[in-house]
């Protein structure tokens, strides 16, 4: 059949299994991954395989538990090892102040590393598929990303596969026809809430309008944006050997003048392979990062440094440049300095104890949008772009500070404000203040100023997302 077909050679041509592989399935109980879950028990024999199933109810949804039960039976129809386990997910986003999708990923694929080990698998099999390849591409356009971030998931990482990366999701459905496939179908996939579901149901179909072919078009374009993305990481890998000069956890010093003819395309490359190097992985790390982290190499001064995700640093020492884990920030004295921040994008403050992610994005006039700017404790805002008078930086409280309080009248002392919101001493002075070049804008946690709320005139709206480096 044309899916096990293509599977095959998608595993050949990516070198993905060898006969005698230990593969866990990580089986949703969705179309795309039963489908996976049918081609590779096809190709069992052939390939000499041996298989597992993995799933994780994250409870997220109502229901959830029924997938569970599904995923079960199907174990059990086609004899093969399963481990299931349930967790609360809802509870783990919270708790670290992250979005749904990314808590999820996050509690996902530990589960699924450590499910491989209880097994003694070697290799962990996703259904992700071409369509999510061309969704990707599009969020990570929209949030800005270079080649590699472009080039979209790999088809191999680590233990992880996705065999069918290279299948449409049409190929995928008319697959589970032909097989009577049962399948769950997640409600949440039709809500308009999550970016990917409405690049998926709205942006998509627009796009097809202009190129009906929208899709193969970019898949095409992301393939060789990929090709581009490893052929640089090719010339880089030697780059990045003959610039380090001392590398250890948690540190690596360069050598800047072992790139100083390198064209800026190859320096970033090698900054990148660098920062996954002493990091362990990318993860957070943008476009935006890496053009800032490129920008301060090449400046001959020595002092300064590009706070990077993750509570990393990239620090200038004239002739080198370092890359190391930022010093937790000790609790006394407070800091008095002003930092700018990032829009759109992610600012990491050590010094201050806080990270500020920041993205914009057209008004929803819904309830659900403009309720980010009630007068309610939260670490998540939403104020009109247009009001701030740039550039906006993040600062703790001084002597004679003033804002509006959204929802109360007129201006009030910020000392006034903490002790009528009985906000202890010891938390006053380190408390983040977001201010433009008028004032005060929000109180991190507290209370936006009423200037900056979002109006039936607004237009652009800039999301704000707070979060304690501890958390």
């Amino acid at each position: 059949m044309k899916l096990i077909k293509q599977a095959r050679e998608t595993i050949e041509r990516y070198r993905m299994l060898r006969r005698g592989d230990r593969v866990l399935i990580a089986l949703s109980g969705g179309v795309d991954s039963l489908s996976l879950l049918e081609v590779l028990s096809e190709l069992r024999a052939e390939l000499g395989l041996w298989l597992a199933i993995a799933h994780l109810d994250h409870q997220l949804r109502p229901g959830s538990a029924h997938d569970a039960e599904l995923v079960r039976q199907i174990a059990q129809q086609h004899g093969l090892p399963a481990i299931i386990e349930a967790q609360n997910v809802p509870e783990y986003i919270n708790s670290r102040h992250c979005s749904p999708e990314e808590g999820a990923r996050q509690v996902r694929y530990r589960f699924l590393e450590r499910a491989m080990r209880q097994l003694g698998a070697n290799r962990i099999a996703l259904g992700h598929n071409r369509d999510d390849q061309v969704e990707t591409f599009l969020l990570r356009l929209i949030r800005g990303a270079g080649p590699a971030g472009l080039a979209g998931m790999p088809p191999v990482r680590g233990p992880f596969i996705r065999p069918l990366i290279t299948c449409s999701r049409a190929d995928i459905l008319a697959f589970a026809r032909q097989r009577h496939l049962s399948y769950c179908q997640d409600p949440t996939n039709r809500e308009l809430g999550p970016l990917r579901n409405r690049v998926r149901q709205q942006l998509l179909p627009l796009l097809a309008g202009y190129n009906p072919q929208i899709r193969e078009t970019l898949w095409r374009t992301q393939q060789l944006l990929g090709q581009l993305d490893r052929d640089l990481e090719a010339l880089a890998r030697p780059l990045l050997a003959r610039a380090t000069l001392v590398t250890r956890p948690g540190e690596l010093l360069l050598d800047k003048q072992a790139l100083a003819e390198q064209p800026d395309s190859l320096k970033l490359q090698t900054l990148r392979a660098a920062l996954r190097q002493v990091r362990g992985d990318l993860r957070g790390i943008e476009a935006v990062h890496l053009e800032a982290l490129l920008a301060e190499f090449k400046r001959r001064r020595s002092g300064a440094q590009i706070e990077l995700p993750g509570g990393w640093l990239g620090v200038n020492r004239g002739a080198k440049f370092l890359l190391t884990r930022a010093a937790p920030s000790a609790p006394e004295p407070p800091d008095s300095g002003e930092y700018s921040l990032r829009v759109p994008g992610e600012t990491v403050l050590p010094s201050l104890g806080w990270r500020f992610r920041t993205t914009l994005d057209r008004l929803d006039h819904s309830a659900a949008a403009l309720r980010f700017s009630e007068p309610e404790r939260r670490l998540e805002i939403a104020l009109d772009y247009a009001k701030i008078k740039k550039p906006l930086a993040v600062r703790l409280r001084r002597q004679g500070d003033r804002f509006h309080p959204l929802g109360m009248q007129g201006t009030k002392k910020l000392q006034d404000f903490f002790v009528d919101e009985k906000l202890p001493r010891s938390e006053r002075d380190r408390t983040p203040l977001l201010v433009d070049r008028s004032g005060i804008v929000w109180v991190v946690g507290w209370r936006l100023d009423e200037a900056y709320k979002l109006e039936a005139t607004t237009r652009q709206v800039l999301h704000i997302r707070a979060a304690l480096l501890s958390a």
